[in-house]
């Protein structure tokens, strides 16, 4: 999806997904290369990381190839995401984050007009 170099908008949608230009600050979509997007979001360079050698590679198939199964206690949402996504749960190759965040005031001013709200972005597919 093609976005405004200076993150005014998306060129999504009819009335914007043939603009040349940003319609807010007018910087081309395009740069100097005529078919190169300015800003492309995308897939992160990171997220193809763990996959990039035999090892890591093998951590990730994990859960799908050398999982067992015993009397431990396995999350929920992990076994109804399996039971929900059946597609997604039979390739070994698809990567399951977790994204999490939580609301807090780290200089404990409650008066403060700001908050600070770390989010954690988690791969489950790795071994414990």
């Amino acid at each position: 999806m093609h976005v405004c170099p200076n993150d005014c908008i998306l060129y999504h949608g009819k009335e914007l997904e043939d603009l040349e230009a940003c319609s807010e600050c007018k910087v081309s979509r395009y740069k100097i290369r005529r078919d190169d997007p300015s800003d492309v979001e995308g897939e992160c360079p990171r997220k193809r990381v763990p996959t990039n050698n035999k090892e890591n590679a093998k951590m990730v198939h994990w859960h799908k190839e050398d999982h067992t199964e015993d009397d431990m206690l396995r999350h929920p949402t992990w076994i109804g995401g399996e039971k929900t996504y059946l597609e997604f749960a039979d390739d070994a190759r698809n990567i399951r984050f977790g994204l999490s965040m939580e609301g807090m005031d780290p200089f404990r001013e409650m008066s403060s007009s700001h908050s600070t709200w770390p989010i954690t972005l988690r791969m489950y597919n790795l071994p414990p």
